[in-house]
């Protein structure tokens, strides 16, 4: 891996996978470093929901490390037993520090995946929709975007300077991942984040899309497209090819919502590329035509149907009957089964099934790809070599929690995020994404939609 090399997008290791497509593991990742050898490598920034630090610490060498966890529920202002936000040195290991992100509410999740591996040369940036422990890197299926960038000194990065636009993911890259340490409470000073400034970023291939939470909301425009569904709709319009007509959404998670017509007519059309300031917020109703289609959504689309969405989730036959593991691989699958049913959006639902096998995908992704077609001498449709459209992998189910609720009017718009969340948009242009399969999704395409049988799976029915 050269310092100016991006690897993209790679499925993580899982031992339950074909022989021929295996992944890449958490110590490939971390190369040329290893436990013994720093090889460069000067220190480590990671952030996850979940950590096991005794696999961990024998990853990395005797090398500083700071871990960004989920902050500890209850308020440290009024329970002493609550450590307070801030840093704190590691009783049990002496290069480690952990953080404690301030909570701006209570129901503040600290879910980022991230890895920063500052070496002597370059800035190693993963961004991952696992957890740092064993089992999302070893039974789960999950997916990490990589990309090496060269110190500012570099002549790769002079390079890089002069060979790309304003609307480039360069422009954006460090001030988006600034924003999301700030949002984790590393304050400037801190060594890992005043590091960022040494490496040059200009040659970033993926839109960095974050999530924060914020008390009460962000207010306007401006201030909401730096983070959540906001953010996504503008790194979408600024892709510059939106697909044409009504491609669908497809999103994949590990955990689902409660999806109202509103919610995912506001998704859909930021996702498509509309400008939210023309369309947004939409307006909302009550009582018996709360599940009616919004005018605006149908003046902007065409469309007086629920939105072409597909939510991806295991469901509960794939679980019990197909799926490697059974129910013993659902622990971490949380699909509100009861809220399902109550709504009625069966056509919405389909089940994903992983390329490499009956194995349980953690991923989190969306694709919305218009894929062209040709007509054959026969008079069938052949599939062309291109698409246009754009993936997401990171850390953000499709969830409200995740992505946010933008409400208030079209003069004071509002929107309000309870997570912390971070990944990356991919563009497709041109790009096979039947082809490799990792070139852009981790599932079969196409999909396979729910049976009038079939209901999410949820760890509750263990």
């Amino acid at each position: 891996m050269g310092s100016e090399m991006c690897i993209r997008d790679r499925a993580t290791f899982n031992r339950y996978a074909h022989p021929c497509s295996p992944g890449t593991t958490l110590e490939q990742l971390v190369l040329p470093a290893t436990s013994t050898e720093p090889n460069g490598l000067e220190r480590v920034l990671l952030a996850s929901f979940d950590v096991e630090i005794d696999w961990l610490e024998s990853l990395f060498p005797d090398v500083p490390v700071t871990y960004l966890g989920n902050p500890p529920p209850g308020d440290s202002r009024t329970d002493p037993r609550v450590p307070p936000p801030g840093f704190y040195a590691s009783s049990a290991r002496h290069n480690w520090e952990m953080g404690i992100p301030r909570k701006p509410h209570g129901r503040a999740l600290q879910h980022i995946k991230l890895i920063l591996l500052f070496f002597r040369t370059h800035l190693r940036v993963a961004v991952s929709t696992g957890n740092l422990s064993r089992v999302d890197w070893s039974r789960y299926e999950n997916a990490v975007f990589v990309q090496d960038f060269p110190t500012t000194a570099s002549s790769t990065a002079r390079q890089l300077a002069s060979s790309r636009g304003p609307n480039a993911p360069g422009a954006e890259f460090r001030p988006q991942l600034e924003r999301v340490l700030e949002a984790l409470s590393v304050p400037r000073t801190h060594a890992a984040r005043s590091r960022l400034g040494q490496y040059a970023f200009e040659g970033a291939t993926a839109h960095l899309v974050a999530s924060w939470p914020v008390s009460p909301v962000q207010r306007g425009w401006d201030a909401m497209e730096r983070a959540g569904l906001a953010r996504l709709g503008r790194v979408v319009r600024s892709l510059g090819a939106a697909p044409r007509g009504l491609p669908p959404l497809e999103a994949q998670g590990s955990s689902l919502a409660s999806y109202d017509r509103r919610w995912l007519e506001t998704f859909y059309l930021l996702a498509t590329g509309h400008d939210a300031r023309t369309c947004l917020p939409l307006a909302t109703r009550r009582g018996a035509g709360a599940d009616a289609p919004s005018q605006e959504f149908t003046r902007c689309t065409g469309h007086e149907g629920w939105p072409p969405v597909r939510i991806l989730f295991p469901s509960q036959h794939w679980v019990e009957n197909e799926a490697v593991e059974g129910k013993l691989g659902g622990g971490c699958f949380f699909g509100k089964p009861d809220e399902f049913a109550r709504r009625g959006q069966r056509e919405l639902y389909g089940q994903p099934v992983s390329h490499r096998g009956n194995i349980f995908m953690h991923a989190k992704s969306l694709l919305v790809c218009e894929e062209q077609a040709t007509t054959s001498a026969n008079g069938g449709d052949q599939r062309d070599a291109g698409a246009t459209g754009w993936v997401y992998l990171g850390s953000a189910n499709f969830t409200r929690a995740a992505w946010g609720t933008i409400s208030g009017t079209r003069e004071q718009p509002t929107q309000s995020i309870s997570n912390w969340e971070l990944g990356v948009v991919l563009p497709l242009h041109g790009v096979r994404i039947d082809g490799d399969p990792l070139d852009a999704v981790m599932y079969r395409r196409p999909t396979r939609r729910y049976s009038k049988d079939d209901a999410p799976w949820d760890m509750r029915t263990m």
